[in-house]
């Protein structure tokens, strides 16, 4: 072996190690982010449907659906383009953040006035029509956000402080000014405003680590072009919270406020833990994009893994829900929430199947065919339609428990699709893969 070949065998064996050690630094503070802050959230959640009871809860749940519809209309697909680019061109980073930031400010305030206003003409009565008012500000609040630059530095240990920020403060004044059900306007105007504390904590970490200089950057030009790019990011991400989020807007239009309690307790749990699933394919983003540019097998052996992986975690969710689906219910929500028990063993297969179709997602969304994850977002809201109708003309069973088992019939076609969509790109991808697992094997 001469010289040269010893040299490129060494250079490898460096660039595997730091990709390794990349790999492994986001993926652990994107866990410590996301069990740690969704932990957090998801104790003040299991605090508010406790305190409010099911009809309130029911209401506060309906209008944080509302306002997650219109964030799509705010983030504009920035979240995914924006850590993306910075990826890219990380030196020359600083008036991208800036653009991409005064873009969303923008689009926060028209998003802001547009609830503010359907709210205000379409509520039922002057109790919802407040809680909706004070959730609205939560599309403002969360604008300022800047973790998605952050991740574009990867800087996942700043996202996870900034997201304790905000989840710390909200469940402290949650606890402290939350008693009753006469409190839900406060616990809606608690839930907004707590995002700003954390957009402020990520702004300064932002500036003070990675020497970014945030400025006021409105130059209809710039926004186009970067429209340009982002909006398959925005298209699929607006279409996946609506499939993700369409059961409790029909739940909670068609349905009482108390079966969309009963409904969204359950699935506001299985939301909170496909959050903590989320951290795998928000921290790898990044660096399969690295990869895809710079070493193809290298993604390919990485996208094994990660397949590989998700099918035994959702294995265990699978065997965890069939024998402790009716203990935890009880646990968490107490004995007023029974109803929900069924519901949630019919989720969980949901979350099954998500944990697998989000490995195809990311690398898809990583090779830079963001508009196949569309295409599959829009066939999953039409068929989530369709067989909602199906279940709601053709038989027996409840609002929330049609929405529950359309999930699942959904989840499973969009699964299909999107890895139909892969190999078709990607044809002989999977062999090179296979071939490259038995060779580490």
């Amino acid at each position: 072996m001469n010289l040269h070949t010893k040299i490129i065998r060494i250079n490898s064996l460096i660039s595997g190690e730091n990709i390794a050690r990349r790999v492994a630094s986001n993926i652990a503070w994107s866990v410590v982010s996301e069990i740690v802050g969704k932990g957090i959230l998801f104790l003040v959640m299991i605090y508010l449907a406790r305190s409010l009871g099911v009809e309130k809860f029911g209401i506060l749940s309906f209008s944080q659906v509302l306002a997650s519809f219109f964030w799509y209309g705010v983030d504009l697909g920035i979240n995914m383009y924006g850590s993306g680019e910075i990826a890219k061109t990380r030196r020359a980073a600083g008036d991208l953040v800036s653009i991409l930031l005064s873009l969303r400010i923008l689009s926060a305030l028209m998003m802001f006035l547009l609830f503010a206003g359907i709210s205000v003409v379409f509520s039922t009565h002057a109790a919802q029509r407040t809680v909706f008012l004070a959730t609205s500000l939560y599309l403002v609040t969360r604008a300022l956000n800047v973790d998605w630059a952050l991740r574009g530095f990867e800087g996942f240990k700043f996202i996870a402080i900034g997201n304790f920020a905000t989840f710390l403060s909200m469940l402290g004044l949650t606890v402290i000014f939350v008693n009753s059900e006469q409190d839900v306007v406060k616990a809606a105007l608690i839930w907004s405003l707590c995002y700003l504390i954390g957009s402020a904590v990520s702004m300064l970490l932002l500036v003070n680590n990675f020497k970014v200089e945030i400025k006021w950057i409105c130059k209809y030009e710039n926004f186009v072009i970067h429209l340009k790019q982002s909006i398959h990011f925005m298209l699929s991400g607006g279409l996946n919270v609506l499939y993700q989020y369409l059961p409790m807007l029909l739940v909670g239009t068609l349905a009482s406020e108390y079966q969309i309690g009963i409904f969204s307790a359950p699935y506001k749990i299985v939301i909170s833990i496909s959050y903590i699933f989320s951290v795998a394919p928000i921290a790898l983003y990044p660096v399969f994009c690295n990869l895809f540019y710079t070493h193809w097998d290298k993604f390919c052996s990485l996208y094994r893994i990660y397949r590989n992986v998700s099918i035994v975690v959702a294995t265990i969710i699978i065997l965890f829900n069939l024998l402790y689906s009716h203990t935890i219910i009880f646990f968490l929500l107490g004995p007023n929430y029974e109803q929900s028990v069924l519901i949630f063993q019919i989720l969980a297969y949901y979350l099954a199947i998500g944990a697998i179709r989000r490995v195809y997602a990311i690398v898809i969304a990583a090779t830079g065919l963001q508009k196949f994850y569309t295409y599959v977002s829009t066939i999953a809201v039409i068929a989530f339609m369709l067989v909602y109708i199906a279940f709601s003309c053709f038989s027996n069973v409840t609002h929330e428990l049609s929405a529950g088992y359309t999930l699942v019939v959904t989840e499973c076609v969009a699964f299909v699709v999107l890895m139909f969509f892969w190999r078709l790109s990607h044809a002989g991808t999977e062999q090179r893969i296979e071939v490259l697992g038995r060779k580490t094997n």
